[in-house]
């Protein structure tokens, strides 16, 4: 289950764009390079839904070759899985359930310069 940012949505009056790895609210546009994990070789915005209720969410997912003992997401994209929904109060049950991955929206590698790359062959992709 993750942790309800009350003190971040209830200051800001707008809907969060998207919610980070961490269930963090970002009211910014999503680019790689403001994802939490620094080290992270792709880096996915992806949609997913409550099990619960149903409310769609869109999400940032990453991948660390260091610290994953998962295979890629690029390699195995169909088994993305971001875990418990942002805890957004959307109803009782749902933070504390697995997400539902619905489908890719962005898809990010970094190459050998450790420049981030956009993946439009892995986007607009059916995970459910």
């Amino acid at each position: 289950m993750r942790i309800h940012y009350a003190d971040i949505l209830g200051k800001i009056k707008e809907p969060p764009r998207w919610w980070d790895s961490l269930g963090v609210p970002r009211f910014c546009d999503f680019h790689p390079d403001v994802c939490p994990d620094l080290y992270a070789d792709e880096i996915i915005l992806l949609e997913i839904a409550c099990q619960e209720c149903k409310k769609q969410f869109v999400v940032q997912y990453d991948w660390n070759s260091q610290v994953s003992e998962l295979s890629k997401p690029s390699e195995n994209i169909k088994d993305i899985c971001y875990g418990c929904p942002p805890h957004n109060k959307c109803c009782l049950m749902g933070p504390s359930q697995q997400s539902i991955s619905l489908r890719t929206i962005q898809f990010w590698c970094r190459n050998k310069k450790q420049a981030w790359i956009r993946r439009p062959d892995l986007e607009g992709i059916d995970l459910d």
